[in-house]
């Protein structure tokens, strides 16, 4: 889905009734920090485990993402994922 500070995947996963009859389907999104790292569930556990040094990048996923507030939100200002966004932003601050 994206290539930025966290490469974000999509996948689309069939959900079918007892008899075997397609139901619907749900997005589940995914991450790693590069092409080469494992792949995980998109969670803000699994971001700050991530990033252990960035202490900045969890307290803005805490804010944003605290209140179960949806981690593969797109942020259309920035033209990007808001995961990627937030990083990001900790990163310029941390190079200050």
């Amino acid at each position: 889905m994206e290539k930025g500070s966290i490469i974000i995947y999509l996948s689309k996963e069939i959900k079918r009734s007892s008899n075997g009859r397609f139901i619907n389907s749900e997005s589940i999104f995914y991450f790693s920090k590069t092409w080469d790292s494992p792949v995980v569930l998109l969670t803000v556990s699994n971001l700050k485990k991530a990033f252990p040094e960035n202490s900045k990048f969890y307290e803005l996923l805490d804010i944003e993402f605290g209140n179960g507030k949806d981690i593969s939100e797109y942020y259309k200002e920035g033209n990007t994922f808001k995961v990627n966004y937030l990083l990001n932003q900790t990163n310029k601050q941390n190079k200050q």
